[in-house]
């Protein structure tokens, strides 16, 4: 079978390419959390990590003293995630006042041997 050889997925090259420069897409997320992460994969603390800025009215980026937390723990988050997994998000849902959920079903459709069933399964799931 001749032809072209198929062209990689973009996934696949981007893992290829994330893998080969971890350092490199991972150093962001360590400044924003004031360290600075070596080539050698040490972590050599920097002065400060993300600040809060603000703009002039000429329009001039200023930047504060102040330490810009909600994005130190967005990057530590996401760092996290990645090493950890996300975690599991739970949702509850309940009735009128916290209570259960009532379910009706129309049992009017189904033939006797399908009651039968279903009040031989209910038994067994009350056993």
């Amino acid at each position: 079978m001749g032809g072209r050889p198929p062209l990689p997925k973009p996934t696949d090259v981007a893992r290829r390419l994330v893998e080969e420069n971890v350092a490199a897409v991972l150093r962001p997320h360590f400044k924003a959390l004031g360290l600075h992460l070596n080539d050698d994969g040490t972590i050599t603390p920097l002065e400060r990590g993300a600040i809060i800025t603000g703009e002039s009215k000429e329009g001039t980026v200023v930047p504060s003293v102040i330490e810009d937390l909600a994005a130190q723990i967005a990057a530590a988050e996401k760092l996290l995630d990645r090493v950890y997994g996300r975690p599991k998000q739970q949702t509850e849902i309940s009735g009128p006042d916290g209570g259960p959920l009532e379910v009706r079903r129309d049992l009017s459709r189904l033939s006797a041997d399908d009651l039968k069933a279903a009040e031989e399964l209910a038994r067994k799931l009350e056993a």
